[in-house]
């Protein structure tokens, strides 16, 4: 049996360690690489692919979303495990919505944390949420729509969206909510979690925007 590439986003370099440990004494896992922080686990996960994310969640809600929906869009087939040990049910919500796939608790023993690993990865990557397509669905989607689709599954912010493309913030709002109407979807973590989706369809008729809207 392959054993479980299993990576590691932790800020405690002392606690990273003693869960590299705990993890290590168990033939079933190879812990692939240590990071401390979102930076460097990003790059690493660029070119060492890994089963098994087990992270701390990020300073903030937001900065969470953006490791969930950055690993989302790299890499689809890692499952994430968000280690913590109070987590509010708000905040477990809004995180599986993100296609997170669970939550172990940072005070579990050695013996119930390689347990609790088996146990998530047992249940499989989550499936995308469908997309819902009408006669101006996704398949409607413009080649500038599909531009800002990708930026957001890389977790670009509207400012940053803007400076890539060479348009303003408003016009970027403007494109995503049409895509939200064209696509069903209610915010841009779902619209990150889908891009794969969206992004493989092929594009329909409709015609590209001439110039930019001013809002």
């Amino acid at each position: 049996m392959s054993r479980i590439r299993t990576a590691i986003l932790e800020a405690d370099p002392i606690f990273a360690s003693g869960l590299k440990s705990a993890l290590s004494g168990d033939d079933e896992f190879h812990v692939t690489w240590v990071a401390h922080n979102l930076e460097s686990a990003m790059g690493l996960l660029r070119h060492e692919p890994c089963d098994l994310l087990l992270a701390t969640p990020m300073s903030g809600l937001s900065r969470t979303m953006e490791l969930l929906m950055t690993v989302r869009a790299r890499s689809p087939r890692t499952r994430v495990l968000l280690w913590d040990m109070i987590v509010s049910d708000v905040a477990k919500r809004q995180m599986e919505r993100t296609a997170a796939a669970g939550w172990i608790n940072r005070k579990i023993s050695p013996e119930d944390l390689r347990s609790a690993l088996r146990a998530e990865l047992a249940n499989g990557i989550p499936e995308p949420m469908p997309i819902h397509e009408s006669e101006n669905g996704a398949r409607r989607l413009t080649a500038r729509e599909r531009e800002v689709i990708a930026n957001v599954q890389l977790g670009m912010k509207n400012r940053e969206i803007a400076a890539a493309m060479g348009i303003t913030a408003g016009t970027v709002k403007v494109h995503l909510m049409h895509i939200f109407e064209k696509t069903g979807l209610r915010d841009r973590v779902q619209l990150a979690q889908c891009a794969p989706q969206l992004l493989h369809q092929q594009p329909g008729a409709a015609p590209e925007p001439s110039g930019e809207v001013v809002v």
